[in-house]
């Protein structure tokens, strides 16, 4: 089954199943949680990271990981989960409430802010005043017909489906809302298919058609209504980095999930300032840019490469070094690439092509 789709298992109960962590029913990353930390106080939110203890996990720990300042666990009877969204996401200019509205009488908790990303996500909400908020793995943009044709003239498209492709989040649902209008004729029904279509191929997201805006709140109202029967009677994990950067996020996931045999969440605050369009251009995310323009290169590749080589000197010093094809081969399988996916792996033949485009005189 695709990413983000509905389906009633045996029990009848709806499930959401995810292609990157498969997580169904009572199940975290494919692995039962255990209580831990039976012996901490029931109101200590934060417990200290002290997880590197483990002999067993020699190869792990000689591995680079950015220090995780916190690691926090809300349990079942601390959280609930409310659906955020956007502040800007109206139905109509004369009632901005419609949807807030309309969610609520659906029986879902709404709360509306300005998002740095995205119309609509879902956070797990501690029970009390200033409580901690965890973002679950599950973003919507929106888009009616004639936004989705402005954003393709203007750019936006492409910009905010990169955003979307390395927030951090594992499951994104691109929603298109509506039907053929005279400014999709005029533009051209090919090209909108064209755009929907790649967007599904190439970026992985998984496309969502409704039909007017009632059935986009059933649609929200659904998957709202999924994650509290996902999450019932479980604890939900999250971390927190000292430094707060894009590119480490699914490396090193994927390490400390397996590690610890949890899934972790971002937190609100963490997955805002990462995701804020006001962040500072580093030197890695141009660095990461440049690498993406060579055909071939995606996202999570240039991620892998940039989580060992953070800057393009650092990458050169180290790749000038090899002087045949075993060494260029073994330079990319040395980082770290034991827990990713096949589609984040620099194959061989992407190692001689970006070797003989970086260190051959003639390209």
């Amino acid at each position: 089954m695709n990413k983000d789709e509905f389906a009633f298992d045996e029990n009848n109960k709806i499930n959401i199943e995810n292609d990157n962590n498969n997580i169904d029913n009572v199940d975290v990353d494919e692995v039962e949680i255990e209580d831990e930390d039976e012996n901490e106080g029931e109101n200590d939110i934060f417990q200290k990271d002290n997880l590197s203890e483990a002999s067993s996990h020699k190869t792990i720990n000689e591995m680079y990981i950015p220090s995780i300042t916190h690691r926090i666990v809300l349990k079942p009877n601390e959280y609930e989960i409310v659906l955020l969204l956007d502040n800007r996401e109206v139905s109509m200019k004369t009632d901005r409430n419609y949807i807030q509205d309309n969610l609520a009488l659906r029986g879902i908790n709404c709360d509306t802010r300005p998002l740095v990303l995205g119309d609509v996500t879902w956070i797990a909400k501690e029970k009390k005043p200033n409580g901690i908020e965890i973002v679950l793995d599950h973003i919507v943009e929106r888009k009616r017909v004639d936004d989705l044709i402005s954003s393709i003239k203007d750019g936006r498209f492409r910009e905010q489906k990169n955003r979307l492709k390395n927030c951090g989040l594992n499951d994104i649902i691109y929603l298109v809302e509506g039907s053929k209008t005279k400014q999709a004729e005029m533009f051209g029904v090919d090209r909108i298919m064209s755009a929907i279509c790649s967007t599904q191929i190439y970026n992985s997201f998984f496309i969502k058609r409704t039909s007017n805006i009632e059935e986009t709140m059933n649609y929200f109202s659904m998957i709202t209504k999924s994650l509290i029967m996902k999450y019932k009677n479980k604890p939900i994990y999250a971390y927190s980095f000292k430094r707060n950067t894009l590119k480490e996020i699914p490396i090193v996931r994927n390490i400390v999930d397996k590690r610890d045999n949890c899934h972790y969440h971002l937190t609100y605050d963490f997955f805002s300032s990462i995701n804020s369009k006001t962040e500072a251009l580093t030197i890695s995310n141009i660095w990461a840019t440049w690498l993406k323009c060579v055909r071939g290169i995606s996202s999570d590749k240039a991620n892998t490469i940039i989580y060992k080589y953070p800057t393009f000197a650092l990458f050169m010093k180290s790749f000038k070094k090899c002087q045949n094809d075993y060494e260029i081969e073994k330079f990319f399988s040395d980082m770290v690439t034991e827990n990713l996916p096949k589609r984040k792996k620099i194959t061989k033949e992407m190692a001689k092509k970006l070797y003989k485009l970086y260190c051959s005189e003639k390209y």
